[in-house]
């Protein structure tokens, strides 16, 4: 949605553009700089891999009650979805998607439903993610909030759901199997619903399944160190090296090894990824840099930047990853705790957007985390 300017003849157009400000003239300048790097960026995933873009089928959600608000907020939450979707590279089908056999027609790989039930000032929406491959159900999800706040209902299940596929997407290219690629999107939706141990869990299950797989070897790396401070500690250091040996083999099976070579040597390697050593910081830049497109790796690299006291370069990692995931709870809390932190910079300008965005999407309780955080340190 948006509004369309259309000048009645040249002589009207020109006028127009004169009356432009500079300032302006200059920020539509910036933006399409932007549009167009975002763009560029989102072509490549992987390095030298063949891009290869989801399509995400999105229906409307159900309404279980038979008034007309019921019916608007289910239409509200699919058209948030597919909007966000579509801003971090995910393609929406052509056609008209009604069923399970439209969305195989229309080559989608996944597809998003769900139900809106609404009682009284409470709507309970059920969002759920099948396979198009197969129709079997990957994950389903409940949300949970206030009838008369329809727009935050339907960002909470963007929220949900959007950082997931794009780093589901980005494995895409490496990962032939749909069995296993499908897996992959379950543990990131679990994860990102909160339950990291079971993300964990089931990512450890699929790599031992799945021991040729290096993309499977990758998730499970990555998940292991998102958990160590949960894992009992007599068995941390068996899940460390676990996921060492995890690391090591997707560096032999990813036709691109920068990014498993960069996890190995922050997460697995002594100190740790809560320290920032030479090594870890120049095996991530080198991954950053042979694809600028890879998610979370920008993410961790801002938070290790941030404990090592370096807020403005933190910042600029922080929204390289937030430009391509603008609803990931993480990516929001990363760029309030930096700005936050940082002695430069514009904060006053920058932070009311920030948290305004993470308090509708996330709750309050997420944004007082991070501003707790920030106190704190």
């Amino acid at each position: 949605m948006g509004y369309r300017l259309a000048a009645a003849d040249a002589e009207s157009s020109t006028a127009v553009t004169t009356r432009l400000f500079p300032a302006r003239i200059l920020l539509i300048a910036i933006a399409a700089v932007l549009v167009t790097a975002l763009v560029a960026g989102g072509l490549w995933y992987w390095g030298t891999a063949e891009p290869q873009q989801p399509k995400v089928a999105v229906l409307s959600f159900t309404p279980l009650n038979a008034d007309a608000d019921t019916g608007n907020i289910g239409k509200s939450i699919a058209a948030t979805v597919g909007n966000a979707l579509v801003q971090t590279g995910a393609l929406l089908p052509e056609g008209n998607i009604r069923t399970l056999d439209d969305a195989r027609k229309w080559g989608a790989a996944i597809i998003v439903s769900g139900t809106v039930r609404r009682d009284g000032p409470t709507v309970v929406v059920t969002a759920r993610v099948d396979s198009a491959g197969d129709g079997s159900t990957i994950l389903t999800n409940e949300f949970p909030g206030d009838a008369g706040d329809s727009p935050a209902l339907a960002g909470r299940v963007a929220a949900w759901l959007v950082p997931p596929v794009r780093m589901w997407s980005s494995f895409l290219p490496v990962e032939s199997d749909a069995a296993t690629n499908n897996e992959i999107l379950r543990i990131f939706l679990t994860r990102n619903a909160g339950d990291l141990l079971r993300a964990w869990k089931l990512s450890r299950t699929l790599a031992a399944a799945k021991p040729n797989s290096g993309a499977a070897q990758l998730v499970v790396a990555l998940l292991t160190s998102d958990v160590l401070a949960m894992i009992e500690p007599e068995q941390r250091q068996a899940a460390v090296e676990s996921a060492r040996q995890a690391a090591i083999r997707a560096t032999r099976l990813l036709p691109d090894p920068a990014r498993p070579r960069a996890v190995l040597e922050c997460h697995f390697k002594p100190p740790g990824w809560l320290v920032l050593t030479p090594g870890c910081d120049r095996s991530t830049r080198v991954a950053i840099a042979a694809d600028p497109d890879v998610p979370l790796l920008p993410f961790l690299f801002g938070w290790q930047l941030a404990q090592s006291g370096r807020f403005v370069e933190a910042v600029k990692f922080a929204d390289m990853d937030l430009a391509q995931s603008p609803l990931g709870p993480g990516q929001l809390g990363l760029r309030i705790f930096v700005t936050r932190m940082s002695p430069y910079g514009a904060a006053d300008e920058v932070l009311p957007q920030l948290e305004e965005r993470m308090r509708r999407y996330m709750g309050p309780g997420a944004l007082a985390n991070f501003q707790f955080r920030a106190a704190i340190a």
